[in-house]
């Protein structure tokens, strides 16, 4: 599966001391994130043409095999899954 953030034109986000604070201008809702679930916001909106968890975990981690990385991608797959509940991020099939 791979993921993708709403149009970046849509989107406004400002950091302040590590959290992030999103404002989707399709819902009109605000959204207060922390740093992993910023961080992983910023690395969707900028892959183009979308990203797998794989690869939106070497973007934000940096290695293909970490200690743990199974329990670090069913995060990152449940971050995704939130960030299409509050219609900042949609998911098609590969």
């Amino acid at each position: 599966m791979r993921w993708r953030a709403i149009p970046v034109a849509a989107l406004c986000c400002r950091e302040w001391d590590g959290e992030f604070v999103v404002r989707n201008d399709r819902s009109g809702s605000t959204h207060l994130l922390g740093p992993f679930a910023g961080a992983l916001l910023l690395a969707l909106t900028s892959a183009q043409g979308g990203a797998t968890v794989r690869e939106l975990t070497n973007e934000l981690f940096g290695t293909p095999e970490l200690p743990g990385e199974e329990n670090l991608m069913r995060s990152l797959a449940a971050a995704l899954a939130e960030f299409e509940r509050l219609e900042l991020a949609a998911s098609d099939p590969v």
